[in-house]
């Protein structure tokens, strides 16, 4: 019994020394094809980074070009069906569909309050405001001196 424990005490020490020569080699391997990769994404001189740069905005302007092309073809696209029919369908319908995310939003809203809360007590009111500032119930709508200092 002592043997084998032995034995396996002999195979594990031998393993971590061996390790241990292997591991600064591989260390080594992962910092050297680090550097080199960085190296290579980093630009060497000043006409690389114009060059990159002038391809950042050629790519833009022909982003920006397609973008005006297909405004054109939908402005000629309502020119040509261009009927107050079409467009109070389209506004109708726009609408309808502006109620609907309105509707959805409220309840969201309503949604997230604490239950048996409602949105006007829902804790709004009893709010604490710093020292000096008038809660909306304080203000003086047409204060004479506040007109002074206006003009």
């Amino acid at each position: 019994m002592i043997e084998q424990m032995m034995y396996f005490a002999i195979g594990f020490l031998v393993a971590a020394l061996s390790g241990l020569g292997i591991v600064p080699l591989v260390h080594a391997r992962a910092v050297r094809l680090t550097i080199k990769r960085l190296e290579a994404a980093t630009p060497l001189s000043m006409a690389e980074i114009q060059a990159d740069k002038d391809q950042l905005r050629a790519e833009f302007a022909m982003s920006a070009r397609r973008l005006e092309i297909s405004l054109e073809q939908l402005k000629g696209h309502y020119e040509k069906n261009n009927d107050d029919e079409n467009l109070e369908r389209f506004l109708e319908s726009f609408n309808a569909d502006k109620k609907k995310a309105n509707y959805a939003r409220r309840q969201s809203n309503l949604d997230s309050l604490p239950k048996g809360s409602s949105p006007t007590n829902a804790g709004y009111r009893n709010t604490t405001l710093p020292q000096g500032l008038k809660g909306i119930d304080e203000v003086d709508e047409g204060n004479p001196q506040e007109e002074e200092i206006s003009r």
